[in-house]
């Protein structure tokens, strides 16, 4: 786990914000299922260095509006306030939410 982890790291921080606990999960019960096959380890964590290279690609390649922009895949919880829900690195989406609401 402790290597899984290290390697997450390697992801933009916005999208590690957003999905770093639901992928620690699914390795975690993946890793339940399957035991510590070599086999399995050895591609979930090339599979993680790709999946990081990948979004660092995207990230990197589109315009600079979307660079800081993620968007969220989940509603915010009751009680969970904008400030909590957002990640540092969504704060752009913050941003844009809240000028449609004034404009509404």
């Amino acid at each position: 786990m402790r290597i899984y982890r290290a390697l997450l790291c390697l992801y933009p921080a916005d999208l590690r914000a957003w999905f770093d606990l639901e992928m620690i999960n699914a390795f975690e019960s993946a890793m339940e299922e399957r035991g510590r096959q070599r086999h399995f380890v050895i591609k979930e964590f090339a599979g993680l260095v790709s999946g990081a290279a990948s979004a660092w690609l995207a990230k990197t390649t589109s315009s600079r509006y979307m660079r800081g922009f993620w968007a969220p895949t989940k509603m915010r919880g009751a009680g969970q306030t904008r400030e909590q829900w957002f990640p540092a690195g969504a704060r752009v989406l913050a941003d844009v939410i809240e000028a449609q609401r004034r404009q509404s």
